[in-house]
């Protein structure tokens, strides 16, 4: 896989994406209603763009034999504290290929090693088994549960948030080189 800041040429991908999935995603993001038009797709890509470049945050979309199958954010960016959520959303024709894991271990190298962050969080809906099978996957600790803390398909879910500490990945990481194989980051 290979992530990529989204850009404005990334516009008509990620639309006929969230098209195509519209749907499949319904189920965990409410903002995937907001989305309708090729003009609401550029304009999220612009404003996100503008985030990246202040380093507030990033969207990256996953790319996986060829096509756009996904993004991943990095979003609620605080210097203060070293510390940014994860969040990801992927194509149901490419689920369960470990592509999530995959992407979201990349970010961990660029959040812990390029942008000097000490913690990241990922938030999932209680029922989202297969969002939270990834945290575990990569050893995040459950920090807590936020009763019927998100809305998701239009009724109220436990928000469970998983952390991730630099000094943990780095020593399940070998110190946090890169490896060629895997770090396919596009900034």
């Amino acid at each position: 896989i290979t992530l990529q800041l989204l850009g404005l040429e990334h516009t008509y991908p990620l639309f006929q994406c969230l098209m195509t999935n519209r749907v499949h995603l319904a189920k965990w993001v409410e903002w995937v209603r907001r989305l309708q038009r090729v003009e609401e797709v550029e304009s999220f890509i612009l404003e996100s763009w503008e985030r990246a470049k202040e380093g507030l945050e990033y969207q990256f979309g996953i790319w996986w034999q060829g096509r756009l199958v996904g993004v991943i954010s990095v979003h609620s960016i605080d210097r203060y504290t070293y510390s940014s959520e994860v969040g990801y959303w992927l194509a149901k024709s490419a689920e369960g290929n470990g592509i999530v894991t995959q992407a979201v271990h990349m970010v961990l190298q660029f959040l812990f090693i390029e942008q000097h962050l000490n913690r990241v969080e990922i938030r999932c809906a209680g029922s989202n088994t297969r969002s939270q099978a990834v945290p575990k996957r990569l050893h995040f600790r459950l920090a807590g549960v936020l009763r019927e803390a998100e809305r998701v398909g239009g009724r109220l879910e436990d928000l469970y948030i998983y952390e991730c500490l630099k000094r943990d990945w780095l020593k399940r990481n070998r110190g946090g080189e890169a490896r060629n194989d895997l770090y396919h980051l596009h900034c």
